[in-house]
């Protein structure tokens, strides 16, 4: 579960110096309907890895600012001068197909329990079903990694045994205390649609940092 909160009119300050930029690309299919978008995507990664951030710049089609944050995020609008913010809950298995690359996913804090692991090639698979599984609408979630513990699998089901969403990560690259992953698959079913999603990070820079015109500005 999260909660929306919509600005029109906001003043906002960015205090964020990059580890790591690079370029972004994004593939999304949707039934018949294409969308491509560019941008930059700039990484911030703290000593205890716990407040760690995620900076997105889309440049086309839209000009677009995304900022990720373990518990929420914001997308403005510059030119429309809007804001919209998502605070998600502690206890919620909402995960975003960005969120692997700069957070710990924690799903016995999202409600769940550890029901199976086992070893998958060098990494492992583990199972985690809902703690109080009267209650969820999903049955189970697969989370996969690698043999140095990044997460490279995540696949999570309803009840009825349909996949909700699955994603999938490869072409590590270290950063800090982290391995943010550079390609990665995401997809997701609503029942009447499916969604396909393919994003590239290519020509990693960790000496750029955050352009200056982003990290003060007005919306």
């Amino acid at each position: 579960m999260f909660f929306l909160i919509v600005f029109t009119v906001v003043i906002y300050t960015v205090s964020f110096s990059a580890d790591v930029s690079c370029n972004f690309f994004r593939e999304t299919r949707e039934n018949s309907k294409i969308e491509k978008v560019y941008g930059f995507m700039y990484f911030k990664i703290s000593e205890n890895d716990k407040n760690n951030s995620m900076y997105l710049h889309v440049t086309a089609p839209v000009n677009q600012i995304i900022e990720y944050k373990t518990n929420k995020t914001t997308i403005y609008y510059p030119d429309e001068k809007k804001a919209f913010i998502f605070k998600y809950e502690k206890k919620s298995a909402k995960i975003n197909p960005m969120d692997p690359a700069f957070k710990k996913i924690d799903l016995s804090a999202a409600g769940f329990i550890l029901a199976k692991k086992e070893r998958k090639g060098k990494g492992k698979r583990e199972i985690w079903v809902p703690k109080e599984k009267k209650k969820s609408p999903i049955k189970e979630i697969v989370l996969g990694t690698t043999g140095s513990g990044a997460v490279n699998f995540i696949e999570i089901k309803a009840t009825d045994g349909r996949i909700i969403s699955r994603m999938k990560y490869g072409n590590f690259m270290k950063v800090g205390s982290r391995e943010i992953p550079l390609y990665f698959e995401a997809y997701k079913s609503t029942g009447s649609s499916e969604n396909f999603e393919t994003t590239k990070l290519s020509d990693p820079d960790s000496k750029s940092g955050l352009p200056e015109e982003l990290q003060n500005f007005k919306i």
